[in-house]
């Protein structure tokens, strides 16, 4: 079955709290014992005799800096040649670690959805799982045909996911058994909104519908005639969306008439999987690719004030004061006073820019970088704690965060798990 033996890095991981690094080998055919040199980055190399049961190989990191660092494994045999295995691990940090990685055929564009013991990813290739948060073991996974670019909505036990070649499918949590499945007649970028037991989302068509989660049944649907791909907005009655025709919008929940619409002179995109309006103590929050954050009064539609954000491509958040949180493309992140707008902090957090939006657990917040970095700050005054690099590729989706562990998602395929030290960072 295996003419040509294999070497495999089965697992790769740093111990929480130590510079130990845990590696898993195994081999598939080839002579009775194999012996191999296991190493990391450019730490020292360790001999290990690989038989018929995996083996397990303790690396001392101790000399790595802070970050991602290549696991190798490697043996020669006579007649073969040179077999390789390769992994990852992450270096802790004073004040965070990388706990585990899963590795996708697709980038991730969709943000990740935890809550509680499931975690939930979805890929641009079309994979879906469900895994635990914890070690990132998978429960099971579903194919989104055509692959998907939208973050799956969840209420209780049914998770909502849509593809690119427009399908809206409603799954059981525990199983992934599909409940239910349409097709709408253009591709599904909007990430859905579950509220009372509805689904509202957009499609490329330029209409947003809202579907009864039980059955699937279309409800309502209401034209705009140019693409919506930001996630609408729901509450206290009403649905905020913004879409490609240069306005953000307000319908009714209940019948999907229009209550009123704000002209904003440009384009409401999407961060992919995660942009959205906001609907807070009675007030609406859109960005624009205008550079400006607007606030309407959610029953008039007056616009309360404008912001300077350079927010274009994000969601805003609620700090646990009441102020609204942006990540900005210029690397900053805004919190303003949701009354007046003004600036109640406005911190430089690093190069790159920000496409990912925040995700507020008490007192901190994480948000992700286009260059690849998740950097976890203070809620309250936006002052970076953390900021954790993942490599050379591209971050675009909003890192989920308990205020704990983040679960981010990167460009390249890769789902990883960070541990906060909560101690540390609630200094």
């Amino acid at each position: 079955p295996h003419p040509t033996p294999v070497l495999q890095i089965r697992s790769a991981h740093v111990r929480p709290g130590t510079r130990e690094a845990e590696v898993v080998l195994t081999r598939l055919g080839g002579p009775p014992e194999m012996t191999a040199e296991v190493w990391a980055g450019a730490a020292e190399r360790v001999e290990v005799t690989l038989g018929d049961t995996p083996a397990e190989v303790s690396l001392d990191v101790s000399s790595l800096q802070a970050g991602l660092h290549p696991v190798v494994a490697r043996t020669e045999l006579e007649g073969v040649g040179v077999l390789r295995a390769e992994s990852e691990i992450g270096i802790a940090s004073p004040t965070a670690s990388i706990d585990w990685i899963r590795q996708y055929d697709g980038g991730i564009f969709a943000s990740p959805v935890v809550d509680g013991p499931r975690a939930y990813v979805a890929t641009r290739s079309g994979q879906l799982e469900c895994i635990d948060p914890v070690s990132g073991t998978r429960f099971w996974g579903y194919h989104l045909l055509g692959g998907t670019q939208s973050t799956p909505a969840l209420s209780g036990n049914q998770l909502v996911a849509c593809s690119a070649l427009g399908r809206v499918v409603c799954l059981d949590v525990r199983t992934g058994t599909p409940a239910w499945t349409i097709t709408l007649p253009s591709p599904v970028r909007s990430s859905p909104t579950i509220h009372n037991a509805k689904i509202y989302v957009g499609s490329g068509e330029g209409a947003l519908r809202c579907i009864d989660l039980r059955t699937g049944e279309i409800l309502w649907e209401h034209r705009v005639g140019r693409l919506i791909e930001s996630r609408p907005a729901v509450g206290m009655g009403r649905v905020v969306f913004g879409a490609w025709d240069q306005k953000v919008h307000c319908l009714n929940a209940a019948t999907g008439e229009e209550v009123w619409t704000s002209d904003v002179g440009s384009n409401v995109y999407y961060s992919p999987g995660s942009a959205s309006c906001l609907i807070h103590d009675g007030r609406a929050y859109a960005s624009a690719a205008n550079n400006t954050i607007y606030c309407y009064d959610l029953v008039t539609g007056d616009t309360l004030w404008e912001a300077e954000g350079m927010s274009g491509y994000t969601s805003p958040s609620v700090g646990p004061d009441g102020t609204i949180i942006y990540g900005s493309m210029d690397g900053h992140l805004i919190g303003l006073d949701p009354t007046t707008g003004d600036d109640r902090f406005r911190v430089d957090v690093g190069p790159g820019t920000f496409n990912s939006s925040t995700d507020v657990a008490g007192d901190m917040l994480a948000v992700g970088a286009l260059h690849a970095a998740v950097t976890v700050a203070s809620a309250y005054t936006g002052e970076p704690m953390e900021t954790i690099d993942l490599g050379e590729t591209l971050m675009f989706a909003t890192p989920a965060f308990d205020g704990r562990r983040v679960i981010a998602g990167t460009m390249d395929g890769r789902l990883v798990s960070i541990i906060v030290n909560a101690e540390r960072s609630g200094e």
